[in-house]
């Protein structure tokens, strides 16, 4: 769903030019390159998905196949095959960059049992997630079918923090894109707070290992 009409900031072009996705500009939509960009500046990030595993913690045959199945642009298999391999090399930047970042991935279990390319495609996504909910700057959290209706579930939204007095950005996903809001102080502290009412759920992931090992058990 894409968000109500409001001030849309986006970085200078130099801010766009100059990343490691610089290589990629003649494909990455712009909507996406803020994304980038923003993720790039960002010290802590927020993603929530209520239908799909996010695309920070993608495999590559998961990334592969939702990809071309969740966009209403033509794309072809070139084209998805390149915002494939950038997806990959976000997560890179993300977890392994030179800018350390905490990040926070907030799943509906909706996302653990749908099925995205082969059995074995969604095998290998449920094995990285358990390995991601290790990692030391993880914090995964898994949203139980149980639980009660959030203004979440009406769409993704990734919220990206920068600390040092820094205003928030969100970014939400829709079927032709990625738009990144900023100056909207009042929409973006509610999503804030939403986040973080989230994250209380299960703040140490235990219950979404439990989940996720349930999910894969099933899957065999």
């Amino acid at each position: 769903m894409a968000p109500d009409g409001g001030a849309v900031q986006t970085p200078g072009p130099a801010g766009l030019v100059n990343g490691w996705w610089k290589t990629y500009l003649e494909v990455i939509p712009d909507g996406y390159l803020d994304l980038l960009a923003a993720e790039e500046d960002a010290s802590r990030i927020i993603h929530f998905h209520p239908m799909f595993v996010p695309g920070l913690l993608q495999t590559e045959r998961y990334a592969a196949a939702i990809t071309p199945a969740t966009t209403l642009k033509t794309m072809t298999p070139d084209d998805a095959e390149t915002l494939v391999r950038v997806r990959l090399l976000r997560q890179r930047a993300a977890l392994h960059g030179s800018r350390p970042k905490e990040l926070v991935f907030l799943l509906d279990e909706m996302s653990l049992r749908r099925p995205v390319g082969s059995p074995e495609t969604m095998r290998e996504q449920l094995d990285h997630l358990l390995e991601m909910a290790e990692h030391p700057t993880v914090t995964l959290i898994v949203l139980p079918f149980r639980a009660q209706p959030h203004p979440g579930l009406l769409g993704a939204f990734m919220l990206m923090q920068f600390g040092e007095g820094l205003d928030d950005a969100l970014s939400f996903e829709w079927q032709l894109g990625n738009t990144v809001v900023r100056n909207q102080p009042n929409l973006i502290r509610r999503y804030r707070d939403l986040a973080e009412e989230l994250i209380e759920t299960d703040r140490e992931g235990t219950a979404a290992r439990q989940r996720i090992v349930s999910a894969l058990a099933e899957s065999q």
